[in-house]
């Protein structure tokens, strides 16, 4: 069976809606609610919708306000169960879709099409839910199947005859349920696709190959087929936001901060935490990387670089004693200031070797201008020993004579 992708089921009352994580909606009218209040010249098609057009066949648009309802226009509180495609009520809002798939060799579909709110982004997972009821749920004259799903397109229009397709072809363009839809219940589908490319349209209705579908068909009467109603259809982006590249000089820290509308995780540096912010002092380049994962198992990885930049470091030349006159570290250094053993003033770089005293030390420069500009030096203060003297003869009357040597 060509179906890509596993679904979940869940039978609910029907006042129960689906998610909240609209921000990451690509659907422009999840719902079918935008509709200017036209039946379409008999309610089977979808003229009047604002975001939903007809791609293959002539999908229905079906509304509470389109009363007194009948077949194919509006929506009746008559018994389920007796096979009737206008019994019942949507998920939430007002307006389902319908969408049939007839019987015979080419297994003629219904498909709506729309415009996505953004294109996909290729390599990013998808989560996909919608709400689907068979409307052909008469008990012991079953006309039902699985494969509803949905297809994305860079065009508007398939470049392809839907019902004679070899979907094969174009097998990552496209996920359905292999859960055979019947009874008289709605349904909860969940599906995850994996985008390849930029795609800017996406068609609803069955999907795939009629001979790879499992299908109980009371009748095999071209002029039958499966009738389903949909609802609530959600295509979220599992996305994560990362800043840009942060620069900090060694030995600084900088916060970095990820958003995502899903649970997140990052890791990095040797660590690993669920925080979606977290302080950062590497004392070298590191690359820290944040995991974005929705509900039914996408995810998306995204990562920051913290650059750490290391000050120029100059060696003075030359050894300086503790009674060597002050001098000047750099005559032409640009504003900032100067700390470090044996610097008199910040503003300035004279040094003094009397204060810094005998060692090895280091002076630091901390350029206004950033890290790329500051430096180190490195000035080395020798410790003056006082000589030693000895003489022959130290003690005596005069005259004495003392012979002095090393």
């Amino acid at each position: 069976m060509n179906v890509k992708a596993t679904c979940f089921i869940l039978i609910v009352f029907l006042s129960i809606a689906v998610g909240n994580l609209d921000g990451q909606n690509i659907i422009p009218d999840p719902g079918f609610e935008d509709w200017d209040g036209t039946s379409g010249g008999g309610g089977n098609t979808l003229t009047g919708m604002t975001h939903w057009y007809n791609t293959s066949g002539t999908s229905d648009h079906h509304h509470v306000d389109l009363n007194p309802g009948s077949n194919l226009t509006g929506l009746n509180p008559c018994p389920t169960g007796d096979g009737r495609t206008d019994c019942g009520f949507p998920v939430a809002g007002g307006g389902v879709l319908g969408c049939w798939k007839g019987n015979g060799p080419d297994g003629s579909k219904e498909w709506a099409g729309t415009k996505l709110t953004e294109p996909t982004v290729p390599g990013d997972c998808y989560e996909i839910s919608f709400w689907v009821q068979n409307k052909k749920d008469r008990p012991g004259n079953e006309f039902v199947t699985n494969q509803w799903g949905v297809f994305f397109s860079q065009t508007p229009q398939p470049i392809f005859n839907a019902n004679l397709f070899n979907f094969d072809i174009v097998a990552n363009q496209w996920v359905a349920t292999d859960q055979v839809i019947d009874g008289s219940d709605w349904q909860l589908i969940e599906l995850n696709f994996q985008a390849d490319a930029a795609y800017e349209y996406l068609f609803l209705g069955f999907m795939g190959n009629v001979s790879t579908a499992t299908q109980r068909i009371a009748n095999p009467s071209n002029q039958l087929g499966c009738y389903v109603w949909f609802d609530e259809l959600y295509v979220r982006h599992v996305d994560v936001e990362v800043p840009p590249t942060q620069r900090i000089c060694v030995g600084d820290s900088t916060t970095i901060s990820f958003t995502s509308d899903y649970p997140i995780r990052w890791a990095g540096g040797g660590q690993a935490d669920t925080t979606r912010s977290l302080r950062a002092a590497p004392l070298a380049t590191t690359t820290y990387y944040v995991t974005a994962t929705g509900a039914t198992g996408c995810t998306k990885v995204d990562s920051v670089t913290v650059e750490v930049e290391f000050p120029n470091n100059v060696a003075v030349a030359g050894e300086r004693c503790i009674y060597s006159e002050d001098f000047t570290l750099a005559p032409d250094a640009r504003p900032g200031r100067w700390v470090g053993p044996g610097i008199q003033d910040e503003d300035s770089s004279l040094f003094s070797p009397a204060l810094a005293g005998a060692g090895e030390h280091t002076v630091y420069y901390l350029a206004a201008a950033g890290c790329a500009e500051s430096a180190t030096y490195t000035v080395n203060i020798a410790e003056v020993i006082p000589p030693e003297i000895g003489g022959d003869n130290l003690s005596g009357c005069t005259p004495l004579t003392v012979n002095f040597g090393e």
